[in-house]
């Protein structure tokens, strides 16, 4: 009579991969359908937790990868898109008024002109479609080159030159000696580059 015949195969060592992939439910919300199987009692397959249909780890494995990609896909196809819709948006044309105010003005009194009755003036420029008063103020090394800048906006080219020849645009000329040195004063044109 044969002696029993013992194994010396040694078990292959425990490995953290069954436990990490069934936390990914509690760590990604697009796995919440995508139940651990759990092991049957009846057989060495593992089955759903919430059905009685089989379903091996390496197909369960597989899934969760699957809605991995789907949401990295999803993610990426919204970046896209908002990207296009940005690039897709109309450059404006700019002209940009970097202004000094007059020696008799205080820099309160220059502020206060110009952004009560000088901004009102300007707003009636037909073909404008912004308008926007950058003061500049004092910091740690003095005052500033300049008192404000000023940067207007219209759609193109063409509705600027429209704009610039209208009575409201003329009205807008005459009343900027009132508050500014003209001689010490910069004007130039620019086109959008939207960054952010």
């Amino acid at each position: 009579m044969h002696p029993a015949r013992t194994s010396n195969r040694v078990p292959p060592p425990a490995t953290n991969r069954s436990r990490t992939l069934e936390e990914l439910p509690a760590q990604r919300p697009e796995f919440n359908r995508l139940k651990p199987p759990t092991c049957c009692n009846c057989c060495e397959s593992f089955v759903e937790a919430q059905g009685s249909n089989h379903l091996s780890r390496r197909t369960w494995e597989r899934e969760a990868v699957a809605a991995v990609v789907r949401t990295s896909l999803g993610v990426l196809e919204q970046a896209q898109r908002s990207c296009t819709t940005r690039r897709e948006e109309p450059q404006m044309k700019k002209m940009i008024g970097l202004m000094v105010r007059r020696p008799d003005m205080s820099p309160e009194q220059f502020r206060a002109y110009w952004s009560t009755t000088h901004a009102e003036i300007t707003s009636k420029v037909p073909g404008l479609r912004s308008y926007v008063q950058n003061v500049c103020l004092p910091d740690a090394n003095g005052d500033p080159a300049y008192d404000g800048v000023a940067v207007l906006g219209f759609d193109d080219d063409a509705g600027m030159e429209k704009a610039l020849g209208t009575p409201e645009w003329e009205a807008v000329m005459e009343d900027v000696p009132k508050f500014v040195d003209v001689d010490r004063a910069i004007i130039m044109t620019g086109d959008d580059n939207v960054v952010i």
